[in-house]
């Protein structure tokens, strides 16, 4: 129907009421055959299946959860709760979705662990530090403790310049977390402070490196 009425203003109603009950702001304008005029048979929407009979289950590396998405490995959640990390554990684990735990979490690998409901699945964040015996190390340690797989972050070797961030004066307010002293406003460098991380990976050597820790 856009690409029949394509004029701005025709655009911006269609997609105001689209996929909603346009009925009263049709009729005033509209005869009824404008409907079967315009628009085909097989574009009319059909019946709607009732709401209740809709399955939402999926499977994330064969595993299977209650719904298709899962708690993204993204540190600081103790920022806006004090239970941070612990209480989206419990969470996932109430309502069967899936918790990819961040690295960088406020709470220990053990603790989240120890939080997980039976049978819950957890899995593993990993920055790879420049020294790699260190994240060997945390990577034996989750695999001791249950988390069942793992995503290694290659996206940031060093930390973003979160401009946002300078807009709100957060490197203010959280001092202690900021690299440098000085305020020089969207002149200054990133705000979140990162070790160094080892920025020597391929596909093949990563996947090589990764497999020779685990059993797949």
């Amino acid at each position: 129907m856009l690409t029949r009425r394509p004029s701005w203003r025709c655009s911006r109603i269609i997609l105001k009421y689209a996929g909603r009950d346009a009925t009263q702001a049709f009729e005033p304008i509209h005869p009824p055959v404008v409907i079967e005029k315009h628009l085909p048979p097989e574009l009319k929407l059909g019946p709607v299946a009732e709401s209740n009979s809709i399955d939402l289950t999926t499977s994330i590396l064969g595993i299977t959860y209650a719904s298709p998405f899962f708690i993204c490995p993204a540190g600081g959640s103790k920022l806006t709760h004090p239970s941070g990390d612990l209480a989206l554990t419990q969470a996932a684990g109430k309502h069967d979705i899936l918790d990819w735990v961040p690295n960088n979490s406020g709470c220990t690998q053990k603790q989240l662990a120890n939080a997980r409901a039976v049978s819950q699945t957890l899995y593993w964040q990993i920055y790879a530090m420049e020294d790699l015996s260190v994240t060997e190390n945390e990577i034996k340690q989750a695999i001791a403790l249950g988390y069942r797989a793992f995503a290694l972050t290659v996206d940031a070797p060093r930390a973003g310049k979160r401009e946002r961030d300078v807009r709100l004066t957060i490197e203010e307010e959280a001092s202690d977390l900021t690299e440098g002293d000085e305020d020089n406003g969207f002149a200054s460098g990133p705000t979140i402070a990162r070790s160094h991380l080892y920025t020597k990976f391929d596909w093949k050597s990563a996947v090589l490196w990764l497999r020779k820790l685990t059993d797949t």
